[in-house]
C-alpha cells in the first residue's frame, strides 16, 4: 500500500506531529523473530486486516531480515521483531499512528506467529454510580432552595418552589381531563411549556415534544403515534419511578416514524452523568438553543432542573443570534450540533471572543478544522464532543476536552453508567483499535421502539461479551463503525444507509421507498450530495412536469421538516452499476445533476427581466453555489435549513440590517427576499454595500 493508502485505511488512528520526525514505537514481548519472511508477511497480513477500513487487499510488503530478527513495510508502516519484541511505528507526513493502535497490531502480528500474548484492554465502562429519579431530585431543589431560579424568559423567571406547584397542577389537570399515556407537548420557548413537561412527567405519563410552529405531515403523524400508546394499566401512578419519561421519534424520515421510548430510570442516570460532570448545575449558563424533536433539549431543560440549575429559555428562535449573545457570557456552556457552530464561526462579529466557556457540540462528527477554528476565535473555550443516538438518552460516549490534533476528532469513551462495546459481525470483540460496530449498554439505554417489536429485536439485543452490566443486560447496536485509540474511540462512519444532515439522523433507503409510492414514479433514488439530500426520479418524459410536482408536494407535506429543503430532480433513466444497483456515484457527478426539465425553470426573458440586486445576487450565488434570479426559489436551489441560517447572517452582517430566520420563514424566492429587505433599507444602501463587495475583491 501507498503511504496515501495507509493514512486513508487506518482513518482516525494518526496523531498531529508538532514538527520532525516522530516515529514512535510501540509494541509487545514475543519471541516471534526467527521465522521466514513468509511466515512474517503472512502474519502481518492478518493482523492488519482487522484495523483497516474498506474492501480489497492490503498489496505488496517489503520485507527485510535484520541482525536480530526482521522488519516488514507497508507503505509508511513498519513492523518490526527482534529476539524478544515486536514493535509497529508509522509516520505519514506531519501525522504518527496512534500508540494504542501501533500496540494492537503489533500483538496480533505476535499471535498470529502462535505467540501466548496478552492484548490491550479499552474500559468499556465508566463505572456505576447511583442516581434518583428526575422528578424527586427536583422536589428536593423545590424543598431546600426553593427561592433558587428554576426557569429564566426574558420576560420572566420561575422559581423551584413555583415550578413544582404549577407543574403539580398541570398533572391534575392531565388526571381530570383523562388525558392520554403520551402527551403532545409545542415547546415555544416560554416558561410554560417547561411547567407543562414537568406536569407531564410528575401525572406518570410520558411527553412527546415537538415545535409549537410545526405543522407538517409528520408533526401530525407522530403525535396521532404517541396518542394512541396507552398505559398497559389504562391507570397513571404517580408514585412510580419506572415507567415512561418522553418519547423521540428518529429514523421517521417519512411515512409512519418510528418511536423510541426513553423511561424515568434511563433519564435519571443519563442526568446523574451531567451533574456528576459538572455539565449542568448552578453555576452553569446553558441556553435553550435545540430544536424540540432533537435529544440535546434534554440536556439543556432536564440536566439543568435535576441538577439544580436554570433553565435559560431564548429570546428568539434565531439560533446564530442567540449564540452571539452567549458567547459574551462568562462561563458560558453551548450545546449545538457542528454545522450550526460552523455557520456562527461563518459570520461571528466579535473576534476574538474574550469570555471563558463551554463548547458541547454533538450530533454530527466533529470536524478537526472546525476545532481548529474554533480555538482561532475563542482561546478560552474548553470543547467537549459528545457521541450518542436517541436510544441511549441523548449521549452514550464522551470525550471531555478536545486537545490532541488528531486526523478524526474522537468520540471519548462511555459515560457514567454506560458500556461501549465494539464487535464485528459475529458480535465476538474486536482487538483493541480494529474496526467494528459500536454496541451501547448500561443505565441510558431506552426500553425499545413503540409497537415495533420485530426491530427492536433486532437492536436491542442480549449483551455478547462479559463487561460486568450483570445478567440481563442489554445493548443498542449503533450501526456506527468505530475504532479505540489513546483518547477514546474514534467514528468512523455507519454501516448502513443511514446518515446524519443537519444533525438529523435519517434512512436513505426509508425516504426511496416512501417517494417511489407517488403516482407515476417508476423508479427513484435518495442520495446525499454535497450534504443536501437529493431526490431523483424516474417516469415517462411525457409525464415529468406533474409527477415532479407530485413528488415536491410530498417532500413538503410528510417529511419532517429538517428534510423539506431536499432537493427533486428528474432523469429519463436512473444509473445503475453491472449488478442493477443505483450508481450513487453517478447521480453525484455535476452533469447528471443538471438533467432538470428544461420546461421546469423560468425562461431566458422572464430572467432577463427579473435581476435581482447584485449584493444579493452575490450573497444566495456564494451559499448556494449558482446564480439566482427574483423567482428563484432557495429550496429548488438546495438551500437546507443550514445553508438558509447563512443566508439570513450574510444579510445581517453584510447589508447591516436587523432580520432574522422568521422573518423569511413564508419566503422562498429571492424575490420576495428582496422585497422585505427594502421594508427595512434603501436601494441606495443596497447599492452601497454592493459597491464595497466589489472593493473587497479588488
Amino acid at each position: 500500500m501507498t503511504a496515501d493508502t495507509v493514512f486513508a485505511r487506518l482513518a482516525g488512528a494518526w496523531i498531529a506531529v508538532d514538527g520532525g520526525v516522530d516515529r514512535q514505537r510501540n509494541g509487545v514481548s514475543a519471541h516471534v523473530a526467527n521465522v521466514s519472511a513468509e511466515a512474517a508477511e503472512t502474519a502481518v497480513r492478518a493482523a492488519l486486516t482487522p484495523f483497516l477500513l474498506g474492501q480489497g487487499a492490503i498489496g505488496s510488503l517489503r520485507t527485510i531480515r535484520t541482525g536480530s530478527g526482521w522488519m516488514v513495510e507497508v507503505g509508511d508502516l513498519t513492523i518490526t521483531a527482534t529476539s524478544d519484541r515486536v514493535e509497529v511505528s508509522g509516520q505519514v507526513d506531519q501525522w504518527r499512528l496512534d500508540s494504542v493502535v501501533a500496540s494492537s497490531i503489533a500483538t496480533e502480528t505476535a499471535r498470529a506467529l502462535g505467540e501466548d500474548v496478552a492484548g490491550h484492554e479499552f474500559p468499556p465502562a465508566a463505572g456505576n454510580f447511583e442516581h434518583v429519579d428526575v422528578v424527586e431530585r427536583i422536589r428536593t431543589h423545590a424543598r431546600t432552595t426553593p427561592g433558587r431560579t428554576a426557569v429564566r424568559s426574558v420576560a420572566e423567571t420561575l422559581d423551584y418552589a413555583d415550578l413544582v406547584r404549577a407543574a403539580e397542577a398541570r398533572a391534575d389537570e392531565l388526571d381530570a381531563s383523562r388525558a392520554a399515556q403520551v402527551v403532545a407537548v409545542r415547546f415555544d420557548r416560554s416558561i410554560g411549556s417547561v411547567v407543562n413537561l414537568l406536569g407531564v412527567v410528575i401525572s406518570g405519563r410520558a411527553y412527546l415534544l415537538l415545535s409549537a410552529d410545526d405543522e407538517s405531515g409528520y408533526a401530525r403523524a407522530a403525535s396521532t403515534i404517541a396518542s394512541g400508546m396507552e398505559s398497559p394499566s389504562g391507570e397513571f401512578d404517580r408514585t412510580s419511578n419506572s415507567g415512561a419519561a418522553y418519547v423521540q421519534f428518529t429514523s421517521g424520515t417519512s411515512g409512519k416514524p418510528k418511536a423510541i421510548i426513553v423511561e424515568r430510570p434511563q433519564l435519571s442516570a443519563y442526568c446523574a452523568f451531567l451533574e456528576a460532570e459538572n455539565l449542568c448545575g448552578p453555576g452553569v449558563t446553558m441556553p435553550v438553543l435545540s430544536a424540540p424533536e432533537f435529544d440535546a433539549i434534554v440536556k439543556q431543560i432536564w440536566g439543568q432542573l435535576t441538577a439544580g440549575g436554570t433553565v435559560a429559555l431564548p429570546e428568539s428562535g434565531d439560533v446564530l443570534r442567540e449564540i452571539d449573545r452567549a458567547t459574551a457570557i462568562d462561563n458560558v456552556s453551548i450545546n449545538t450540533v457542528p454545522a450550526v457552530w460552523n455557520q456562527f464561526l461563518d459570520v461571528a462579529t466579535r473576534r476574538p471572543i474574550r469570555s471563558k466557556g463551554t463548547l458541547l457540540l454533538g450530533g454530527e462528527a466533529l470536524d478537526p478544522g472546525l476545532v481548529d477554528r474554533t480555538r482561532a476565535l475563542w482561546p478560552g473555550v474548553r470543547i467537549v464532543n459528545l457521541y450518542g443516538p436517541s436510544e441511549c438518552t441523548s449521549n452514550a460516549t464522551w470525550l471531555s476536552e478536545v486537545d490532541h490534533r488528531r486526523d478524526r476528532t474522537p468520540i471519548g469513551s462511555a459515560i457514567r453508567g454506560s458500556v461501549a462495546v465494539v464487535l464485528d459481525d459475529e458480535l465476538t470483540a474486536v482487538p483493541v483499535g480494529a474496526v467494528g460496530t459500536l454496541h451501547i449498554s448500561g443505565d441510558s439505554v431506552a426500553r425499545g421502539y413503540h409497537s415495533d417489536t420485530r426491530r427492536t429485536a433486532s437492536s436491542f439485543l442480549p449483551m455478547a461479551v462479559d463487561c460486568g452490566t450483570g445478567r440481563g443486560a442489554r445493548m443498542y447496536a449503533t450501526g456506527d463503525r468505530v475504532r479505540a485509540t489513546s483518547d477514546g474511540l474514534v467514528y468512523l462512519g455507519r454501516a448502513d444507509a443511514e446518515v446524519k444532515v443537519n444533525g438529523v439522523r435519517v434512512d436513505l433507503e426509508a425516504l426511496r421507498n416512501d417517494i417511489s409510492v407517488v403516482p407515476g414514479v417508476t423508479s427513484a433514488a435518495v442520495v446525499l450530495v454535497d450534504g443536501v439530500i437529493e431526490v431523483v426520479i424516474e417516469c415517462p418524459s411525457s409525464q415529468r412536469d406533474d409527477v415532479v410536482e407530485s413528488v415536491r408536494e410530498r417532500v413538503g407535506t410528510t417529511w419532517r421538516r429538517e428534510l423539506r429543503t431536499s432537493r427533486v430532480r428528474w432523469v429519463p433513466e436512473i444509473p445503475r452499476t453491472e449488478v442493477g444497483k443505483v450508481d450513487v456515484s453517478a447521480l453525484a457527478r455535476p452533469a447528471d445533476r443538471q438533467a432538470i426539465p428544461e420546461d421546469l425553470e423560468p425562461t431566458a426573458a422572464a430572467e432577463a427581466s427579473a435581476a435581482p440586486h447584485r449584493v444579493l445576487e452575490t450573497i444566495w450565488t456564494s451559499v448556494l453555489g449558482s446564480e439566482p434570479t427574483r423567482s428563484s426559489s432557495i429550496v429548488a436551489l438546495g438551500g437546507d435549513s443550514m445553508k438558509q441560517l447563512k443566508i439570513v447572517a450574510l444579510y445581517r452582517r453584510i447589508l447591516k440590517v436587523d432580520v432574522s430566520l422568521h422573518d423569511f420563514k413564508q419566503r422562498d424566492t429571492l424575490g420576495e427576499h428582496e422585497d422585505l429587505l427594502l421594508e427595512r433599507v434603501d436601494v441606495a444602501h443596497l447599492d452601497r454595500m454592493a459597491a464595497s463587495l466589489n472593493e473587497a475583491k479588488r
